[in-house]
């Protein structure tokens, strides 16, 4: 038996393999600023930007706002202002470090959980398409085509991503007090079981019926693409026709099972 490096990039997955590719990504990075490892010192007079790309808000969310080691009030504003859910626009409360309460929403109901979730998704093709846009404006600025442009110049990118696992979330919920979702606990998720559908079409009739709205919209929209349908089940139908009525579940796999159900947990962030 022959042992191989997996070559995950992940501490979590693979300790070793994952300080190789830190190490590896340093002396890139390095070389890339300074020169060395076969690339010319010359590169250290290129010009060179450090730029934070940061996603659009979908709702405000309790933060921590500190100036020379002195926290400042979350949200301030008027007092007794309101969303439309009754709850406060504002938070006075000055949040320390590891407060459970940092990056949760002012308001769960204002909070835009579906555009959120879009965003990360396709938050990959709008990279690409960054890098591309880059490209064309520097050949607009130098007077050539982009395929001219390229011969002579290219712009190298080093790209960091912040991402929190499931691991780490479910620390934060249960240092919060709280039990911790099972996998697939969002209410849009297609790896529901079909009793949590159930369980959920009676406890909580709101997100039931908001996951048979999403499923419509997106039955409406790959009709219109001239697509193949898909359902938020495995029954290939609507949820709305699948749990119409109050009827009982023949098989449902164990919960604690990890048969076809989410493992990444992103939508709990």
């Amino acid at each position: 038996m022959v042992l191989t490096a997996c070559g995950n990039r992940r501490a979590a997955r693979c300790q070793p393999c994952s300080r190789v590719y830190q190490a590896d990504a340093y002396q890139l990075v390095k070389a890339g600023l300074a020169g060395g490892k076969g690339v010319p010192e010359s590169v250290g007079s290129h010009p060179r930007l450090f730029v934070t790309f940061t996603a659009p808000s979908f709702g405000p969310v309790h933060t921590r706002r500190a100036e020379g080691g002195t926290a400042h009030p979350c949200h301030p504003g008027r007092l007794g202002d309101r969303c439309a859910h009754g709850r406060r626009r504002t938070c006075w409360h000055r949040h320390q470090e590891g407060d459970p309460d940092l990056g949760t929403p002012l308001c769960p109901d204002c909070y835009d959980y579906e555009a959120a979730v879009v965003w990360n998704a396709l938050a990959p093709r709008l990279w690409k398409q960054t890098t591309i846009t880059i490209g064309r404006a520097l050949a607009r600025r130098a007077g050539l085509t982009a395929k001219a442009c390229k011969r002579l110049v290219t712009p190298e990118f080093a790209k960091v991503a912040e991402y929190q696992a499931r691991g780490d979330c479910a620390q934060l919920i249960r240092a919060a007090g709280l039990p911790v979702p099972p996998k697939s606990a969002c209410w849009f998720c297609p790896f529901h079981s079909a009793g949590d559908r159930q369980r959920m079409r009676r406890a909580e009739p709101e997100l039931f019926a908001r996951a048979c709205d999403l499923e419509a919209q997106l039955l409406a929209r790959r009709r219109a693409l001239g697509r193949d349908p898909v359902y938020l089940s495995r029954f290939g139908r609507p949820l709305g026709e699948v749990f119409a009525a109050d009827q009982g579940v023949l098989f449902d796999p164990d919960p604690t099972l990890d048969l076809a159900t989410c493992e990444a947990g992103y939508c709990m962030t």
